[in-house]
């Protein structure tokens, strides 16, 4: 019953539905396969980007290691004089609260390690 319009249509009708469900299921079948492809495409460039940008990240971390004992080996012992200026110096700022004027990007916060 469901079929039965089918085969009341005459052959050439009926050769051309096939023709356009061929098409349909074949642009599917396309796209699909398509899809397929550039999807593991993007995955396997994703991949291969994050694992450089993880690789460069941990190089800067090491090369701001050896920067900053480089700096601190540089550096000259402060003085006891020196150390009690700049305590001082350090309670002034906190009970005036002059830290907020310092803009967030030249206030030194310590940096993460990268997870491994």
């Amino acid at each position: 019953m469901l079929f039965a319009w089918w085969r009341r249509l005459p052959r050439e009708r009926r050769n051309v539905w096939m023709i356009i469900g061929c098409g349909v299921v074949g642009v599917s079948a396309a796209k699909t396969g398509y899809y397929h492809v550039t999807r593991n495409l993007l995955v396997q460039q994703s991949d291969r980007r994050h694992k450089e940008a993880v690789e460069k990240l941990k190089e800067s971390y090491e090369f701001a290691d050896w920067s900053h004992r480089e700096r601190e080996r540089q550096l000259p012992e402060l003085t006891p004089d020196q150390r009690r200026q700049m305590n001082k110096f350090l309670n002034l700022m906190m009970e005036h609260e002059m830290n907020k004027y310092i803009p967030d990007d030249k206030r030194r916060a310590p940096t993460p390690k990268p997870s491994e």
